[in-house]
């Protein structure tokens, strides 16, 4: 059985029933990696693995969870990150680090920092990867959530840290529940802060960061755009 068999297998229903082509994207991609996505899409157009730590994203928006072209909007939660604008995220892990392509790579993108970094090379191979690191991608995080009572995550929910990563150390982290725009608008927003901090995360008044109001943390002040991976 091939990896993405496998993964697909291990996924939950689809999330759509009516997969569509990828049209008109905001990015130039190879050939080959878009139609090896589409495919996916065609097969299970948006789903959930790694109990439910990895969100493929459907190819159309079902209700509140957005499909690619809209999570992958210019003028959307990536606005502040320049170098993204050539990447078209399809799918992320429990706590929102992105999984992307980038011309004829697959690549995780950080969104504390605003960097990217290669993962693969074809779909397949990035399927393998994440079923071998699904500890890694939130597999167990996801387990240990909700074998401490709570309830299971909905498709857009996420793990929000207590501390961002770049400044955690040695903290002792835990969890709130975040939708997912709302994660990925506090991640940009302290990516911004940090670029107008002169790249020092531990300069940021963090007040905002767990704030259970969304709002606080949208209230995004414009700031130089740093430079990327």
């Amino acid at each position: 059985m091939s990896a993405l068999a496998e993964l697909i297998q291990d996924a939950g229903v689809p999330i759509s029933r009516t997969p569509q082509r990828l049209r008109d994207l905001p990015v130039t991609l190879s050939k080959e990696r878009r139609v090896e996505l589409e495919m996916i899409l065609h097969l299970r157009d948006g789903f959930r693995a790694l109990g439910g730590a990895l969100l493929v994203r459907p190819s159309i928006s079902i209700g509140t969870t957005q499909g690619i072209a809209a999570w992958n909007r210019l003028s959307g939660w990536r606005r502040p990150y320049a170098k993204s604008s050539e990447l078209l995220f399809f799918a992320e892990d429990i706590v929102g680090h992105q999984f992307g392509l980038y011309r004829d790579e697959v690549v995780r993108f950080d969104p504390e920092r605003g960097t990217f970094e290669h993962y693969a090379f074809k779909i397949e191979r990035w399927a393998q990867r994440v079923l071998e690191e699904r500890t890694e991608l939130g597999e167990a995080l996801v387990e240990g959530w909700v074998e401490a009572g709570n309830p299971a995550l909905e498709t857009t929910q996420k793990l929000q840290p207590s501390r961002p990563a770049v400044l955690a150390g040695e903290d002792v982290v835990t969890h709130a529940l975040r939708d997912d725009v709302d994660l990925m608008t506090r991640y940009a927003r302290l990516f911004r802060e940090t670029a107008a901090a002169d790249g020092d995360p531990a300069a940021v008044d963090l007040w905002w960061w767990d704030e259970e109001d969304p709002l606080a943390a949208r209230e995004v002040a414009e700031a130089p755009q740093a430079p990327q991976g």
